[in-house]
């Protein structure tokens, strides 16, 4: 449960963006709620990227370095690092970058904490995204139940 392990760092490098935050200026509001559905989008997401992923890297034995450099990529281009809004980017490339479930995320946690807007503001995106993470954890779990009875030989 790798997963898991690792909500501990997100609490607490959560709890020190709440504290920075606060220091710059940015005082608690009522949107900071939404930090919770910002963190239940983040785990179904997350956890439905693992399931799908965790049982094609037991089938497919050079998935998991490709998935990992997408994955790096993906990271850069997710608007974490690059400004999705700057009129510089081609308009199908930002299109479709904002199609990914981890923008959802990311701008669901910026959306709670500094641009204090509800998420059913954007309820195209949060219906879009909840359908996507729905079919990933449909087809993850078909595939990993298809292949359950073959890991121990695989492995």
């Amino acid at each position: 449960m790798p997963m898991l392990e690792e909500l501990r760092r997100f609490f607490f490098m959560s709890i020190a963006m709440f504290f920075v935050l606060i220091i710059f200026g940015e005082m608690p509001d009522v949107h900071w709620i939404q930090f919770l559905y910002a963190f239940v989008a983040m785990f179904a997401t997350v956890l439905a990227h693992n399931l799908l992923n965790s049982t094609l890297t037991v089938v497919i034995p050079d998935y998991k370095p490709a998935v990992s450099a997408v994955f790096r990529l993906l990271f850069f281009t997710s608007g974490v690092i690059i400004n999705m809004d700057a009129k510089h980017l081609p308009f199908v490339l930002v299109t479709i970058i904002k199609m990914f479930p981890f923008y959802y995320v990311v701008e669901s946690f910026r959306d709670a904490l500094l641009y204090h807007s509800w998420f059913w503001d954007k309820a195209s995106n949060a219906a879009f995204f909840w359908l996507l993470t729905l079919i990933m954890l449909m087809i993850g779990s078909m595939v990993h139940l298809r292949f359950r009875e073959r890991f121990i030989d695989m492995v």
